[in-house]
């Protein structure tokens, strides 16, 4: 059938029945997608005055929010810029890299290219800490999350607690590191 055929069908079956008084149950499944959307929307576009008025931290939340929603590559592409702002360049540049792959998948270049530029230019300030643990199979946590024994690993800037766990023996060890710098320490149980 036609083109035309097949949207004149569609328009008379449309309005037969409103005509006849009849309306269309609404679908059930449009009515959460339109309104997560919505809700997306929103969120970001609260986000994008937060981080206009300088609200670096409110406008991480409200993207969070919108990307929680809607997981694209433009909204935690905003999400590393206030990372990147709120001076957290480990947090920042691994949102910029994930945001690139998230982008090369979309198919969104724009968006690809800004991410990595904005990783390229972050990289060289990324702290990485390096913990060397004996024993060597000890569980080792930097601010409570895993991390290799005598692997580098990119931190944001600040002071870290390194806790290292084998069995009931544990020790924690704050450092502090400051953009671009590359330390090592060892913690012995």
């Amino acid at each position: 059938m036609p083109r035309r055929a097949l949207g004149l069908l569609f328009f008379v079956l449309l309005t037969s029945t409103a005509w006849a008084g009849v309306t269309p149950a609404p679908s059930t499944s449009a009515a959460p997608i339109s309104s997560t959307k919505a809700a997306a929307r929103e969120a970001f576009m609260a986000a994008m005055k937060l981080y206009e008025a300088g609200d670096y931290a409110g406008a991480l939340s409200k993207f969070s929010e919108a990307w929680a929603l809607i997981p694209v590559s433009t909204v935690r592409l905003n999400i590393a810029r206030c990372q990147e702002k709120l001076g957290r360049t480990a947090t920042a540049w691994a949102e910029y890299k994930a945001t690139a792959a998230d982008a090369k998948v979309e198919g969104k270049t724009k968006v690809e290219t800004q991410a990595n530029d904005g990783a390229a230019a972050l990289e060289p300030k990324v702290p990485w800490l390096t913990i060397t643990v004996t024993p060597s199979d000890a569980l080792v946590k930097v601010d409570g999350e895993g991390v290799a024994s005598g692997v580098a690993s990119p931190v944001d800037p600040g002071a870290r607690v390194v806790t290292a766990q084998k069995g009931a023996k544990s020790k924690k060890v704050t450092v502090v590191v400051a953009e671009g710098d590359k330390k090592k320490i060892a913690v012995a149980l």
